[in-house]
């Protein structure tokens, strides 16, 4: 007989059968009307949600805001795993700006926010906290994607939390936008797949996998180091990193537990997994990098309930490279398996990241399909939750009847499509979404809104005419105040690292004849590897006439910003857009291997990503029109490079080696201490007028004293100061 996997005591488990958060609580959409909280529950609960100004007293509370049973959204995704939604509109007035709020959430009237085993507060108030942008104030944000568990680096996450515990109301961030890749589906540390496996299976339950003999995730086949071979013959991915590639809902929706709840992690136990043909200095390696995440949970989901957290996917939350471009699409949908795969993560995103962004979207997209001949309306929600109800439900192995292959051939048709309601062809809406800050913010889905081409084209055109619809309600604001563009990608990126993206496409393409594997190894799926992404995202901007658009990206794990004027020549000359760009370095994913720490630094054959990757950049004097709502950014970061030895001239000489001070970057100074900053300046790029600023950039070291716990030193950065 079996014993049944548990990943937490007897005592927790009894707590998480009383209400106690399976994870979060996480605050969502917010604005001065509503507030949504998502909690994930081990139960089926009633939930109450209130807001209330910010205080010590866990009794002395008056709402100003309240839940109805009709405000709170549930979805049952398995039998222990239960997703709610939380609406908690203002009572009346809407609720104060620039003032810290709290919120609670009860089951029969008692809080389940105040667990001693849980800490989701700050200082000395008794409820988590949060603060609502006023209209004339200052927009403060916290930025970052590509959070991987066994990526190199500290998790900057957990300075993120640093930083709300030491700020005040007058500079406590608004929002945290996370834009892509928030979990790694394709690329799991060899120690934690097999307990991802179980967790998932004990939550939702035994799932069948088309595509795979026998269809269970327990097979031998498919254990952990053994993955690669099947999704590249059986699912058609891509990824070279895919020996422990996520298949199930189950598998996915335990790694987002992993990523943000330390109630999962209580009885995994960071070892080898026993397998001799796995390397031992790899697993090594993962174990030690993996701890490090493990370390920073409980401040990771304290940071996420006590700010308005918005979130958008990239390709690594479902596999890397997905829809990378038409090519690989219409391979990978060819394969059951790859459709399974597609869906369950994009499930997963939905249910821990999507639903919050724009709850409006969710239940009411109606899908047209039909089945048995007739014609029926279901919503998103519906198809998931009807698809996964079988895996908990089903008794007698009966998952191959009709009512199976029925349920899941629309899972299947709708999610691994990557669509919320119709096909891209008839103009339905898309994962794009606008979060509410001023200035407004427009959150990009360029993974499943590609167009039908090899080269990658990361919109398709007629997407622009969605974005302009949900854009309409602030067209006034955009002309007046600009426009925030989270692109994911960098819009406008290192000339050198691109060209030579390009031009490993395309030795691909005259020397092997093959283009779309070129396209996946070099990763080239930036804005200008096919042009006319590039200018149909300018033409667009052309027709919203924003004062300025600022665009905040990430995803390429190396820190940098440019500035400059579109002007369109066959549009009109004369006009121009102000143009800011600003990408964040990984949160924790140091790529690049580290060419300094214990050597001397050569003076040959440095690589420019390995320079400027891990930086925390800031504008020090930004010459275009500044919007009249000022914006200040933080974007978190860490060094990869021992600092002992990075502030030398040999690194100085090697950059000249490696540039020929060509048009690409210009050293300007250099200093010799460490934290001292190294000016940049950002030379003209003639396409779309990219003018001549100066960056500051600064490198900020982990201190690693007794009492330190290796937390990053950080600071608040003005990007437009008035």
């Amino acid at each position: 007989m079996s014993t049944r996997f548990k990943f937490c005591n007897d005592t927790i488990l009894g707590e998480l059968k009383q209400g106690r958060p399976l994870c979060g609580p996480i605050i969502r959409r917010s604005t001065t009307q509503e507030v949504y909280i998502w909690v994930a529950l081990y139960i089926d609960a009633t939930l109450e949600g209130t807001v209330f100004n910010a205080t010590a007293s866990e009794t002395s509370i008056t709402p100003l805001g309240k839940s109805k049973n009709t405000d709170v959204q549930k979805s049952k995704l398995g039998k222990h795993l239960y997703i709610y939604l939380v609406k908690i509109p203002q009572i009346s007035g809407g609720y104060p700006v620039e003032k810290l709020l709290s919120y609670d959430l009860k089951i029969k009237k008692k809080s389940i926010l105040r667990d001693k085993g849980d800490d989701f507060t700050y200082g000395e108030y008794a409820f988590p906290t949060f603060i609502l942008q006023g209209k004339d104030e200052e927009l403060r944000l916290l930025t970052g994607s590509c959070r991987k568990a066994h990526g190199l680096g500290e998790d900057a996450m957990a300075a993120m939390d640093d930083q709300l515990l030491v700020s005040d109301k007058e500079n406590r961030p608004h929002a945290l936008f996370l834009t892509g890749d928030q979990i790694y589906a394709d690329d799991v540390p060899h120690c934690m797949l097999e307990y991802l496996s179980k967790l998932g299976e004990e939550l939702i339950g035994q799932e069948y996998t088309p595509g795979i003999k026998g269809g269970g995730i327990g097979k031998s086949y498919i254990k952990p180091g053994k993955r690669q071979y099947y999704v590249e013959e059986h699912a058609g991915f891509t990824s070279t990193h895919a020996a422990n590639h996520l298949i199930t809902f189950g598998e996915y929706a335990a790694m987002y537990l992993m990523a943000w709840s330390p109630i999962v992690w209580e009885k995994f136990t960071c070892t080898k997994y026993s397998n001799s043909k796995i390397d031992s200095a790899v697993q090594k390696r993962e174990i030690d990098r993996t701890k490090v995440y493990e370390k920073s949970i409980h401040q990771v989901r304290r940071l996420l309930a006590n700010i308005p957290t918005y979130m958008m996917f990239d390709d690594h939350e479902i596999t890397d490279d997905w829809f990378i471009n038409n090519t690989w699409k219409t391979n990978v949908l060819k394969k059951s398996l790859g459709k399974r795969i597609i869906s369950n993560g994009l499930a997963a995103y939905w249910a821990f990241q999507g639903w919050g962004n724009m709850p409006e979207h969710f239940p009411s997209p109606q899908y047209k399909h039909w089945g048995n001949g007739k014609k029926a309306n279901i919503s998103l929600k519906h198809i998931i939750e009807k698809h996964l109800e079988q895996f908990w439900t089903d008794k007698k192995g009966s998952l191959l009847r009709d009512s199976y292959k029925l349920r899941s051939i629309i899972y299947d048709a709708y999610l691994s499509e990557g669509v919320i309601d119709a096909p891209i062809s008839n103009n339905q809406r898309n994962w794009s979404f606008v979060a509410p800050t001023q200035p407004i913010s427009l959150f990009l889905d360029t993974r499943t809104t590609r167009g039908n081409e090899v080269l990658p084209l990361l919109m398709d055109p007629i997407i622009y005419k969605y974005i302009k619809k949900i854009l309409s309600p602030d067209t006034k604001s955009i002309k007046n105040n600009g426009i925030i563009i989270i692109a994911l990608t960098p819009i406008w990126g290192i000339e050198a690292i691109e060209s030579m993206q390009s031009l490993t496409a395309d030795i691909h393409k005259l020397v092997k004849k093959d283009l779309p594997n070129g396209i996946y190894s070099a990763d080239a799926e930036s804005w200008r590897i096919n042009i006319k992404s590039l200018d149909d995202l300018f033409k667009f901007l052309y027709d919203i006439e924003p004062k300025i658009c600022i665009a905040i990206s990430g995803d390429v794990h190396y820190g940098f910003m440019c500035e400059g004027n579109i002007r369109l020549a066959y549009k009109k000359p004369s006009k121009k857009v102000p143009f800011i760009q600003i990408t964040s370095s990984a949160l924790k994913n140091e790529t690049y291997t580290n060419p300094c720490e214990g050597k001397t630094l050569p003076t040959k054959g440095f690589n420019l990503k390995k320079t400027i990757d891990r930086i925390l950049v800031f504008i020090k004097n930004c010459t275009a029109s500044a919007p009249t709502s000022k914006l200040a950014l933080l974007i978190i970061t860490l060094p990869n490079i021992d600092p002992t030895n990075r502030f030398t001239s040999s690194l100085v000489n090697a950059l000249k080696y490696r540039i020929k001070m060509t048009n690409i970057l210009e050293i300007i100074q250099f200093r010799k201490p460490f934290k001292q900053d190294m000016l940049i300046k950002q030379s003209n790029y003639t396409s779309v007028n990219i003018k001549t600023i100066t960056i500051e950039t600064r490198f900020y070291s982990i201190k690693k004293g007794k009492n330190s716990n290796n937390k990053l030193i950080s600071n608040y950065t003005k990007l437009c100061k008035m």
